[in-house]
């Protein structure tokens, strides 16, 4: 998948918990902006565009990190704040996946479709389900086979 922020590095490795190394004092990981931006204003969002960086080459802990400041940013209760934290879920549930722990994935599964209905049913979507880029109905399906994309539809 191309890169939505090339200009910022990848991170040197991945963190695991549970399998190192530690997490602790990260310099690897850029600093990004984080504003408070409207939905709409989403592919100028450069911590909601890098945490797509990191979830599409699988650093699913850092995405998670990068979308959490955005999610606090915004608001819980906000319909940003219900997606974004829906994509910090789904970022956990990936992780589980891959550590082979299917109890915590299937409650982040339930809890990440909760929220991306959440946002679907709030009628800030457009005709076509889209939500800051992503097609809520086309993710729904994707996390019933565990291989959640999170393809952007990037406007021309």
């Amino acid at each position: 998948m191309k890169r939505l922020c090339p200009h910022l590095p990848l991170p040197s490795y991945r963190y695991i918990p549970g399998q190192g190394p530690k997490d602790e004092h990260r310099d690897d990981i850029p600093r990004v902006k984080v504003e408070d931006l409207p939905p709409e204003r989403w592919t100028q969002n450069e911590a909601y565009l890098y945490g797509m960086d990191l979830y599409h080459h699988e650093f699913f802990y850092e995405a998670h990190e990068v979308w959490e400041e955005s999610w606090h940013k915004v608001g819980h209760k906000t319909i940003q704040g219900w997606f974004l934290k829906a994509l910090i879920q789904l970022a956990a549930l990936r992780l589980k996946l891959l550590l082979k722990q299917p109890r915590p994935a299937e409650r982040l599964r339930a809890s990440a479709q909760k929220g991306l209905n959440q946002v679907l049913e709030s009628g800030q979507c457009d005709g076509n389900g889209l939500f800051m880029g992503v097609p809520i109905p086309k993710v729904l399906k994707e996390m019933e086979s565990g291989n959640i994309v999170l393809e952007l539809e990037i406007p021309a």
